[in-house]
């Protein structure tokens, strides 16, 4: 079932404000959009990552990398 919008951003701000709920209602249009990212223009000037996409996410863990 496919809901508007604007009615997907009326619950969400009706559940935000009056119920406590930890979502607020422009995350509705926020996953509407796409986030996908590049890293090439600063590949290309020479920049290299730290760390891998697995340590990154056992650092935001607070894991220990092996």
């Amino acid at each position: 079932m496919t809901i508007p919008v604007w009615l997907a951003r009326l619950v969400t701000y009706i559940r935000w404000r009056y119920f406590g709920s930890p979502t607020h209602p422009s995350w509705v249009l926020s996953a509407l959009s796409d986030f996908s990212f590049s890293n090439a223009k600063l590949r290309a000037t020479g920049w290299l990552p730290h760390y891998n996409s697995t340590e990154a996410i056992r650092s935001a863990l607070g894991m220990e990398c092996k």
